[in-house]
């Protein structure tokens, strides 16, 4: 089946037979094709590495604190019907959520992200996401122990902002 995304942005599964039975899904080496607007939309193929996936596995299994709290926030098309993924490889590195409609990825930095060694691995993930065409939003664990709700509103406006710079 294809996907069709509708104008409140839910996907939903559409077939292109008249016959009822449901059309190959478009696939090809650059992505997958969805309608969107009525017209064939092809999403960008992000690289990653296979060997990421179980590790990403245990850390969905394994979330912090800060991490629940916020997924809670994100599951379910919450932000303005947009679908985030938890702890997603991309690349060579695995990202806490991110959403790929939007091209956003979000990090949470609890205490061990001041030393100089972690610091230098999440400049050169930053600068890898940039690369990619993926912005990335982070917060620090205390600002989601201390005001979620501040940072859903900040997560809320980018998307808004981004919506609004494609009209």
């Amino acid at each position: 089946s294809v996907l069709l995304q509708t104008e409140d942005r839910k996907t939903v599964p559409f077939s292109m037979s008249e016959s009822g039975n449901p059309a190959p899904l478009l696939r090809g080496d650059k992505g997958v094709c969805f309608l969107h607007n009525l017209t064939l939309v092809k999403r960008k193929v992000i690289p990653y590495d296979p060997r990421l996936k179980e590790l990403a596995r245990q850390l969905r299994n394994n979330s912090t604190q800060s991490e629940i709290w916020l997924w809670k926030r994100l599951k379910g098309k919450q932000r303005l019907g947009y679908d985030f993924h938890r702890q997603k490889p991309i690349d060579n590195f695995i990202l806490d959520f991110f959403c790929h409609e939007l091209m956003l990825g979000i990090e949470l930095d609890g205490y061990s992200h001041m030393l100089d060694e972690v610091q230098h691995r999440d400049e050169l993930k930053s600068k890898k996401m940039e690369e990619l065409g993926i912005t990335i939003l982070r917060f620090h664990d205390d600002e989601v122990f201390h005001d979620l709700d501040a940072i859903v509103l900040r997560i809320d406006r980018w998307i808004q902002n981004q919506i609004g710079s494609t009209d």
